[in-house]
Order: structure tokens, then C-alpha cells, then sequence
């Protein structure tokens, strides 16, 4: 049993639960997510269900209308009902459609009613007989999969796993300068991005996806999703280098590069942009000089004193490029000016 999960009724997001553990569960047994070769499913809900079997699987082929025989996961249910279900003091029966013959003992069950679990000890039941069963069987998976031709194996990234199966939070964080603030269930975290280009998008307001069971990364996408950033959960160094613990000073030595990187990227940024305007001629402000829109006086309360100066200075730029600079005289020049 790859993955499952447990609720009073079938429905679109029970099913995305369920492969929501699968991915968790086979990340905890190879220390990756991957994609399935092909999922077979039933039509049940195919319309929501139909992105998330894509996301996890190479193939989709659901099985044929009314063909039973095509259908795996259903015969398996029977298989766990009498293996493990059928031992414990509060099995009710294989279901309410089938024969009297194969139900509990009516006499039986109310004489223990009293000692039935509630909704959550079922769901503790269930989760240790999908544990027991798993034990028996994880060996021989794990050896199937070593085996498995390495072009078989298509790994399933973090981002797209919490595209498809991280929860929101519900609202838009935008950048600040030290990275994002964002609230998950009550409590504010800290998150960053290590991607440079993260950086070139400050104005745009991003939704949080998160994994509830795994915090420590987040996905921020825009509104159209085609801007996607993992964010990883800022880690805390201690304030006393006697607290140090393994694994401290390679945090902060990452910061740090990252930092230099970021610098030397602004640097590279700022020279592209001289590069871009050197030799462009210098453009004339004379219709936008805001002296000549505004009254705005020196220390001296003057205004026409420093407007007149900026006229003598562009007069003077224009004599200094004419071709016939040689032929005035200072004398004329000062007369002019």
C-alpha cells in the first residue's frame, strides 16, 4: 500500500490525499518523489481527479466503464477486511449488501458496543493494519525498484509536488528585503528563495503553497503559475558561537556565498547598464529643466541667479561643439554670456 488516506466517504480530495502519502511514503523509502509509469483508475470524479493522475503518472488510462475485472484496488479491500479487520472486537460485517452469513454476530457486537473505539482510535486501527501490512511487503518493493531500469525512474520535483498537492494559505505575500513573512495556520515563517532571479519580481504578489507534514519548504507561484520558487524555511543561527551545533557553519557559509553572489550580480548589472548607454549623446534637458518650471530659491533665496546659471552652462556646451569655436573671441563670449 503505496499511499492512502482515511475519511467517512469518497470524494475528489480523499483521492488526492491518498497520492499526496504515496509520494510522501516512497520519499521516505528512496529519498526522492517519483512519478508512477501509469496509473489505472476508475471514472469516478475524472474530471478533478484527471491533473493529479497526469502530475504523478507517465500514463492515465482509466479502465472501461462497467468493466470489473480491470479494477485492482476494490478486491484488495476484501484481502485487508479479513486479515486484519475481521480480528478486532468492533468488525461490523463485509458491508450491508452482502449475505447474513458473513456478517458479525448481532448478539455479539452489542454486548462489546461499549467497548468501541471512537472515530479516531478507527482511523489509528486502520493507519497500524496498513503498517503491519507494509512491513511484510517493503523488502520486496524496494528490491523491485533497485532493479527497475533508471529510465523507469522519473523523479517527481519538489516544486511540482506542491504544485499539484500544496494546501494555500489563503492570501498574497509580496517580497521584502528579507525575503517572506507568511503566516501558515497562525504562525509566521520566514522564508527565502536562493535563486537570484527571485529577485527580479519584487513588485509581484505571490501564492503559498506548503506541505502540512513538511514545512521547511514552501512554493511561491504568481497568479498564472508561470513563475514558480521552492522557498526554503530561514534557518536560525544561534546568537552564541558556543551553541554551535553540526551543521551551523555550513548554513551560514551558504548564506554567505549566496550574499557575495548577489553583490557581484548587482555589480555585473550596473556595468551592462553603463555598457548599454556609453556613447549614447547626452539628451537635452532644456524643455524639462525644472528651474524653469518651478521657483525653487537657493540658500540665498535666488532663483533666477542658479536658472541663469544652467543657461550659461548649456550655451557654453554649445559653443565648446561647434566647429567655429576658434573664430569667437573672448570678448564676444563674455558679452554674449
Amino acid at each position: 500500500i503505496v499511499g492512502y488516506a482515511i475519511g467517512t466517504g469518497e470524494c475528489a480530495a480523499l483521492i488526492q490525499e491518498a497520492l499526496r502519502n504515496a509520494e510522501k511514503h516512497v520519499e521516505q523509502l528512496f529519498g526522492k518523489m517519483y512519478r508512477t509509469q501509469q496509473i489505472q483508475s476508475d471514472h469516478y470524479a475524472m474530471s478533478a481527479m484527471t491533473p493529479y493522475y497526469q502530475g504523478v503518472a507517465v500514463r492515465v488510462t482509466p479502465a472501461r466503464v462497467k468493466n470489473a475485472k480491470a479494477k485492482i484496488i476494490e478486491p484488495f479491500f476484501n484481502t485487508i477486511n479479513r486479515k486484519y479487520c475481521q480480528l478486532m472486537l468492533n468488525w461490523s460485517g463485509f458491508g450491508i449488501t452482502s449475505n447474513k452469513e458473513k456478517q458479525a454476530n448481532a448478539d455479539y457486537i452489542n454486548a462489546h458496543k461499549k467497548s468501541f473505539p471512537n472515530f479516531a482510535g478507527v482511523c489509528k486501527q486502520i493507519d497500524a493494519f496498513i503498517q503491519r501490512d507494509r512491513e511484510e511487503k517493503v523488502a520486496r518493493y524496494t528490491e523491485l525498484f533497485e532493479h527497475m531500469p533508471a529510465e523507469h525512474k522519473v523523479e517527481l520535483s519538489q516544486e511540482e509536488f506542491l504544485l499539484l498537492f500544496g494546501e494555500k494559505t489563503g492570501y498574497k505575500n509580496t517580497l521584502q528585503g528579507n525575503g517572506l513573512k507568511i503566516t501558515i495556520r497562525g504562525q509566521k515563517r520566514d522564508y527565502d528563495c536562493f535563486d537570484l532571479t527571485f529577485r527580479d519580481h519584487f513588485a509581484q504578489k505571490w501564492e503559498i503553497r506548503y506541505d502540512p507534514s513538511d514545512l521547511t519548504k514552501v512554493l511561491a507561484v504568481n497568479e498564472d503559475e508561470t513563475l514558480r520558487y521552492v522557498l526554503e524555511e530561514k534557518y536560525v543561527q544561534p546568537m552564541a558561537l558556543v551553541e554551535r551545533k553540526a551543521g551551523d557553519k555550513a548554513q551560514l557559509d551558504r548564506v554567505e556565498k549566496f550574499n557575495e553572489s548577489l553583490i557581484q550580480n548587482i555589480v555585473d548589472w550596473r556595468e551592462e547598464n553603463w555598457n548599454n548607454l556609453h556613447g549614447i549623446p547626452e539628451i537635452d534637458t532644456h524643455e524639462t529643466d525644472t528651474l524653469r518650471k518651478l521657483i525653487i530659491t537657493d540658500s540665498r533665496g535666488q532663483h533666477k541667479d542658479r536658472r541663469n546659471d544652467r543657461n550659461a552652462r548649456q550655451l557654453v556646451t554649445s559653443i565648446a561643439d561647434a566647429e567655429t569655436v576658434e573664430s569667437i573671441n573672448e570678448t564676444n563670449f563674455y558679452n554674449l554670456y
